[in-house]
This record gives structure tokens, C-alpha cells and sequence, in this order.
């Protein structure tokens, strides 16, 4: 698995170093699952216990097939032009963040129903905007906002791939400051 995703990472080298040199939201919203991820790799086998693999798998399963639909999107849509992606990014993190909540529903078994319609619509209004290279402004992302706080019941804890990788890493953090790793 380590392998593959050695082989996997060297094969979207550019693409996500391109995405971290233009400070892009959607390469921050995913830099600590590529730290644990590569953490994970690097270690000695003798240290990765269960735990560990689960955790690189499901990071890496989840961040493929994120970057996968961002690579196909950028190529069918903006004809592989990076900047011109940018420029809707805002919009395409926020699609994927509703990917991410309607992700936990299904994997807490919550009521999926209840958000997956008003979330498709969304979805299609976000498509819409950014497909036809439509001007947005923050409106737009405040009304999704609105939307999805009304949908999601209160005090539910809804914790995302990316924030639960931004868990582990600064468990690592805290695991190398006290063995004194570097």
C-alpha cells in the first residue's frame, strides 16, 4: 500500500505542488492527510501498528479519489488550466465539503435523506456557477452556509475526513515533541 501510494503521490507531484504554491484553500484544507500520510509511510514497519493502517488506508483511499475528481475536473472544465480553477476554487472545496458531510452521514448511519437533496441542489448550483464561468461573491457561500446549518440538527458533531486527519496530525506533533523526534 505504501507503494502504491508512493508511486500515486509522484504521479500528482505537480498538480499538488502547484495547488501549495498559489496558497490554495483546497491543498490546505487537505496538507495534514498528505503529512500523516507520509508520516505513516516513512516510518520503520516495526513501529505502524493497526491503528496506523487503518488510518493511512482510509487517508489514502479518501484523498484519491479527491484528487482524482479535482485533476478530472481541471482537465474537462478548465482545460487543464490551474489558474483559471483558482479563480472558483472557493466554490469546488465547498462542493467537496458537502461530499464530506453527506460522507459522514452514511459512514454514522445517520439520516442521509434528509440532507441529500437539498445538498444535490447545492451541488448543481455550485457546477452551474463555476461551469459557466459565472461572477460569484461571498452571497453565495453564506447562503450555502445558512443552508446547511439549518439542515444539520444542532449539537450533532459533524467531524470531516480532513478534520479528523487534522486530529491525528497534531497528535503526531504531540507523540514526536515528547520523544524528542525531529
Amino acid at each position: 500500500m505504501y507503494k502504491d501510494y508512493e508511486y500515486w503521490y509522484k504521479e500528482n507531484k505537480n498538480l499538488l505542488e502547484h495547488l501549495e504554491h498559489h496558497n490554495s484553500m483546497i491543498y490546505d484544507r487537505y496538507s495534514d492527510i498528505f503529512t500523516v500520510l507520509n508520516y505513516v509511510k516513512d516510518l520503520d514497519p516495526k513501529y505502524i501498528d493497526n491503528d496506523l493502517e487503518i488510518i493511512f488506508d482510509e487517508g489514502f483511499a479518501y484523498i484519491y479519489d479527491r484528487i482524482s475528481f479535482l485533476k478530472t475536473y481541471i482537465h474537462d472544465n478548465f482545460i487543464g488550466d490551474i489558474h483559471a480553477f483558482l479563480k472558483y476554487e472557493e466554490l469546488i472545496s465547498y462542493y467537496l465539503f458537502l461530499e464530506d458531510i453527506m460522507d459522514v452521514y452514511e459512514r454514522e448511519e445517520m439520516d442521509l435523506d434528509t440532507i441529500k437533496e437539498p445538498f444535490s441542489n447545492m451541488q448543481d448550483k455550485i457546477m452551474n456557477i463555476v461551469n459557466s464561468r459565472k461572477e460569484y461573491d461571498q452571497d453565495v457561500i453564506d447562503e450555502f452556509e445558512q443552508m446547511v446549518n439549518a439542515l444539520i440538527p444542532s449539537g450533532k458533531d459533524i467531524i470531516t475526513v480532513p478534520e479528523i486527519f487534522t486530529r491525528v496530525y497534531e497528535e503526531i506533533v504531540i507523540k514526536k515533541g515528547q520523544e524528542g523526534i525531529e
